[in-house]
């Protein structure tokens, strides 16, 4: 068996487990894991990599029997470890998840902009990634996890971006950039972006808070920040102040309430 069949194995057998336990929300809420663990589950069961680690470390968390994910899951069945739930052969089941799992070439994942301790103004919503900064974002009403689009989408819709890998989604956060986007829209922005090449409207932080807005280089000045709602003052990133380019947006799905 190879290393394709082996994860998919994990994942039937994951998704099996979770069906006869009460789902992964139910389980995580009972073991006191916390969303974050419930959207690693999401992903695995999606087809994200799901190798012997991340199995032992899930069982683990969950409470699973050892080395259970590893289990072909009509043998769970048979030992009543799980619910017969599944009236096929572990051989039909694994072929029929495969294909129900198969990345398709023409999509692109673009996944939620994740750095340490990211927080919202109510301290929810906590995330990780490599600053080691604790990171506030003011009045972000909740947080857009993913999207997944077309490369045509991509192609047509969004340019200039350095790659496809780079690109990640940040949650609309404050009034300030009204009405470019508001609070609540989502954001594409370009990690492959971390230097001000030219003005344009950047995701970055200054000490341990975040905003997206235009950035503008003014010689003899400095960095001057720049917002589109005109209530908002303009202001210099002064040489004593810990500022950090995480971006670029390139993209603002703006929405409309009818």
């Amino acid at each position: 068996m190879n290393e394709d069949q082996t994860q998919n194995i994990r994942r039937l057998a994951l998704k099996t487990w979770l069906h006869a336990n009460g789902g992964a929300r139910y389980v995580c809420t009972q073991k006191g894991v916390g969303k974050s663990v419930e959207s690693h589950i999401s992903q695995m069961l999606r087809g994200y990599s799901f190798g012997a680690r991340a199995a032992r470390n899930l069982e683990i968390k969950l409470g699973i029997p050892h080395g259970l994910l590893d289990r072909d899951p009509t043998s769970l069945q048979a030992d009543h470890l799980v619910s017969p739930i599944l009236g096929a052969s572990a051989a039909e089941l694994l072929e029929n998840y495969s294909q129900s799992i198969a990345p398709r070439a023409d999509l692109v994942h673009i996944p939620q902009y994740r750095m340490a301790g990211l927080i919202n103004k109510d301290g929810a919503g906590r995330a990780f990634s490599g600053t080691g900064t604790r990171l506030l974002l003011r009045d972000q009403p909740g947080l857009i996890t993913d999207v997944t689009v077309t490369r045509e989408w991509l192609q047509k819709n969004v340019s200039a971006y350095s790659s496809p890998e780079n690109l990640r989604i940040v949650t609309g956060f404050g009034d300030s950039m009204r009405p470019v986007f508001k609070p609540g829209d989502p954001l594409i922005v370009d990690t492959g972006h971390t230097t001000i090449s030219f003005d344009a409207v950047y995701f970055f932080r200054v000490d341990g808070e975040g905003f997206v807005k235009r950035l503008q280089r003014v010689p003899g000045e400095g960095i001057r920040v720049l917002s589109s709602n005109k209530a908002y003052e303009s202001w210099t990133v002064k040489p004593e102040m810990d500022f950090e380019v995480l971006g670029r947006i390139i993209k603002a799905w703006t929405s409309e309430d009818f």
